[in-house]
């Protein structure tokens, strides 16, 4: 039995996501660089998979603060500053789909309209 055949019958005939189904229409295609969900077609460097791995073994499993890591907000409010010559209300991310919200959020008629 598989992992998959553990799973109620409704969830699996669920239909793929939207971003799936893009994934898989160009999966194969030849010359295509996978960056739809944010995967390119080279192995991760060693150096970030060794840090991936010591954040692991030294328990960092959990989330991160919502507006960002407070040091690095603060390191990019510095740079921001030395470069631009103005404070930034720049906000870091944990990841890419928050990021996309957040930028998208100005152009909105209102964050509701975001959400749809």
């Amino acid at each position: 039995m598989t992992l998959i055949d553990t799973l109620r019958a409704e969830a699996r005939a669920a239909p793929e996501s939207g971003i799936v189904a893009v994934i898989n229409h160009g999966r194969l295609r030849e010359g295509l660089i996978p960056l739809w969900a944010g995967e390119g077609d080279l192995p991760t460097p060693s150096f970030i998979s060794d840090a991936a791995a010591r954040g692991l073994a030294d328990g960092e499993t959990f989330y991160t603060w919502q507006k960002g890591i407070p040091p690095l907000r603060q390191a990019l409010a510095r740079y921001y500053a030395r470069h631009f010559g103005r404070p930034s209300r720049r906000k870091s991310s944990s990841s890419p789909h928050p990021a996309c919200m957040r930028s998208s959020w100005p152009s909105m008629p209102s964050r509701e309209a975001a959400t749809r």
